[in-house]
């Protein structure tokens, strides 16, 4: 018997229950935000929907990078919009961050680690692959 207060889900073609919130809304939510920034509760009030679901929803968006979470220290957690800026240091931070454990890991291994586009990192050290000269 099915409680008075819970809501009728619908179901997909897979037998799945079907989303009921979108990442887009909740985008669309965050986005009309003073300055862009919210918490997973102001996203979860206009929703209708759990706060549980308003930070899936939000983690979601952070995954394809369209979001970005910024921790206070306590149990708030400011979610934003980032502008380009943002995204151009974070994709600069995240290379950086590559690059040097790439560097650490040659070291550790005391080998070489080639990558698909050439570049070598070995004892630490950072080149690309000396091409044959053909001519």
């Amino acid at each position: 018997m099915a409680d008075e207060d819970q809501i009728e889900r619908e179901w997909n073609e897979q037998g799945e229950y079907a989303e009921m919130y979108s990442t887009e809304e909740a985008y669309d939510i965050l986005a009309s935000l003073p300055k862009q920034v919210g918490i997973a509760s102001d996203i979860s009030d206009a929703l209708g929907c759990s706060t549980l679901t308003a930070r899936n929803k939000l983690q979601e968006l952070r995954f394809e990078r369209k979001v970005e979470k910024r921790d206070t220290g306590g149990r708030t957690v400011l979610w934003y919009i980032p502008d380009e800026d943002d995204k151009e240091s974070a994709d600069a931070n995240e290379t950086a961050d590559t690059d040097m454990a790439l560097k650490r890991l040659s070291r550790e291994i005391d080998g070489p680690i080639t990558l698909a586009d050439g570049t070598v990192y070995e004892n630490g050290d950072k080149h690309s692959v000396e091409q044959p000269d053909t001519s």
